[in-house]
């Protein structure tokens, strides 16, 4: 497969709860309907916007390895929309 990927997309695989589950800023949260590319980088879906928002976590098997799920015969191509991250008042 020749793989497109631009700077306002990539392919992108489903996880979901047999999967594993996602450790997030110490909090546990199923992997159902987030999605993961091939280095292994975790984004939750908008459904608002039908894209992918990239999220700090690690999926983890439930063997509690770290894991990647990406399975390239899934893969599909999703827009990644990056968020700003909100600056602290002083």
């Amino acid at each position: 497969m020749q793989w497109y990927e631009s700077e306002h997309g990539k392919y992108l695989s489903w996880l979901t709860e047999e999967d594993g589950y996602i450790l997030s800023n110490g909090d546990l949260i199923s992997a159902d309907y987030y999605l993961t590319d091939k280095e292994g980088n975790l984004y939750r879906y908008d459904i608002e916007n039908d894209s992918a928002i990239p999220i700090d976590g690690t999926l983890y098997n439930h063997a509690g390895m770290p894991t990647n799920a990406f399975d390239e015969d899934f893969a599909e191509y999703m827009e990644i929309r990056h968020t700003a991250k909100k600056k602290k008042r002083k």
